[in-house]
């Protein structure tokens, strides 16, 4: 029972970590803490923690891709360019900027998933 407390306490420390980024720290840094706690504490052993990334390489490599590409997008200024023109669209009307955003956020979300709404 503690060993699952404990790793329940460890996850909770990470989304909060994720969501607070204390200092800039990025998600990754947060997340790769959090295994290492584990790992460090004996709560997952090293061959487990490799079963896990083995079993669910194809999920890995569809989120890294994705963020790849959201990423690229982002560099490349993508995101600023809609956000200019929704702004533009909606002509100083708030109920127009509002339609703008939910537009383009759900064609971001259509074309990039979720991972990329947030940009």
């Amino acid at each position: 029972m503690l060993p699952s407390l404990i790793a329940v306490g460890v996850l909770a420390a990470v989304l909060a970590g994720i969501m607070l980024r204390p200092r800039g720290v990025s998600e990754a840094w947060v997340a790769l803490g959090g295994a290492v706690v584990l790992l460090a504490g004996g709560f997952l052993s090293p061959a487990a923690a490799w079963r896990i990334i083995v079993s669910q390489a194809n999920v890995f490599g569809f989120f890294l891709g994705l963020m790849a590409i959201a990423s690229l997008a982002d560099q490349a200024g993508v995101f600023d360019l809609l956000a200019t023109l929704v702004l533009g669209w909606s002509g100083g009307r708030a109920q127009r900027l509002y339609a703008g955003i939910f537009i383009l956020g759900t064609l971001t979300t259509m074309f990039l998933s979720n991972d990329a709404t947030a940009l």
